[in-house]
């Protein structure tokens, strides 16, 4: 059963942040059992679980007699540690919880790192193909140069030998 702050005795307990206790409980309130039998509490009692101010919690004992205040000092005392070891568990919790987001974002890390290394590797090999296609084509441009230079003074030669015939004839 769950209790809003401020609803009923457990969370007007909640709200207030001090404890409660009721000397005389109504017959038909609550029913302490056992595998025995079963009878109306005589008293009943309701502590806040704090810490730091903070309420963690509460908690609500019956008794078939009254509270003493040894009883009482008792129970604070213990609902004082309660709040330790809750706060204790949800810090734990929290850093559970970080830790795992952690270690997650560190494995996406190394993830995104491996796929990086796979495309700078990539790249790598297509520099250097068009390292190695600009090479070929600077290659075939001063063949061309060359076949064009040949052309042009095999044309010289011709058009001198032509003229040599031209001349002679």
């Amino acid at each position: 059963t769950t209790f809003q702050i401020g609803e009923g005795l457990v969370g007007q307990c909640a709200r207030e942040k001090r404890g409660l206790l009721l000397e005389t409980v109504p017959a038909n309130y609550v029913r302490i059992s056992s595998g025995l039998g079963g009878a109306t509490p005589s008293s009943l009692i309701i502590l806040p679980v704090l810490f730091e101010g903070d309420v963690k919690g509460v908690i609500e004992l019956a008794s078939f007699d009254r509270f003493n205040p040894t009883h009482k000092a008792f129970l604070d005392l213990l609902v004082e540690s309660i709040g330790i070891v809750i706060n204790t568990i949800e810090a734990n919790m929290r850093t559970e919880a970080l830790l795992a987001q952690s270690q997650s974002l560190a494995s996406e890390l190394g993830q995104t790192n491996q796929e990086l290394q796979e495309k700078a590797q990539l790249l790598a090999h297509q520099n250097a193909e068009v390292e190695r296609k600009d090479r070929e084509v600077e290659l075939a441009r001063q063949a061309l140069e060359e076949k064009a230079s040949q052309l042009a003074l095999t044309s010289k030669y011709k058009s001198e030998f032509l003229a040599n015939m031209s001349h002679e004839l």
